[in-house]
């Protein structure tokens, strides 16, 4: 029995476009089965469900990562093993995916990607990143309970600190920025004093 259609069927291929309004956010399962299927390739971090490449930074972001590095492994209450760089954390919900660009482990020896209880401090350097740098992420490691989280934003060359999160609200008790002719200690190691310039590339 034929079938009767009020239009004519399409000859081409039909388009179908999701509603724009709509956004697939990722969570870590979901991104772990991409890269391990090798439908994406490179590095990646999840950030409120949405995934964004770890690939290509440029020389002032990886010069700065160093000066983090080397100064943070040279204070000695944190031992040279507990300074880790880009490293991906399994925080709660199972949206949040990030990997700081250096982080201070506690006495870490468990298994597996660290949990933000695990850490001491958290450290972004910032120079095409800070929407998601001074956005997502501030409330992500609150809600973690991140000890501290600094942002050393590259273009204005001044680190943001935020101390005293609060794992409830997604907010930190205080908030500072500072220039780089200032100096800064992480909160748990106060006498390890530098001034914020030496973390930064040299200007012109």
């Amino acid at each position: 029995m034929a079938i009767k259609h009020d239009t004519p069927l399409p000859t081409e291929p039909v388009v179908i476009v999701p509603n724009q309004t709509e956004e697939l956010l990722y969570t870590r399962a979901m991104l772990e089965f991409l890269e391990n299927s090798g439908l994406i390739e490179g590095r990646f971090e999840l950030v409120n469900g949405r995934i964004y490449s770890k690939m290509g930074q440029n020389l002032p972001h990886s010069l700065s990562v160093g000066r983090l590095t080397r100064y943070l492994n040279g204070i000695e209450s944190f031992q040279s093993e507990r300074v880790v760089s880009d490293v991906l954390l399994n925080l709660a919900p199972e949206r949040e995916h990030p990997a700081p660009d250096v982080l201070v482990l506690r006495e870490y020896k468990g298994k597996g990607k660290p949990a933000g209880s695990d850490l001491l401090l958290a450290v972004e350097v910032s120079d095409t990143t800070q929407s998601r740098d001074f956005g997502g992420k501030v409330e992500t490691y609150a809600r973690a309970g991140i000890a501290e989280y600094w942002v050393l934003e590259l273009p204005k060359r001044t680190l943001t600190v935020f101390r005293t999160p609060d794992a409830v609200a997604g907010t930190w008790g205080s908030r500072n920025t500072l220039a780089e002719t200032q100096t800064i200690a992480p909160e748990s190691a106060p006498d390890a004093l530098i001034r914020i310039s030496e973390l930064l590339p040299l200007t012109d």
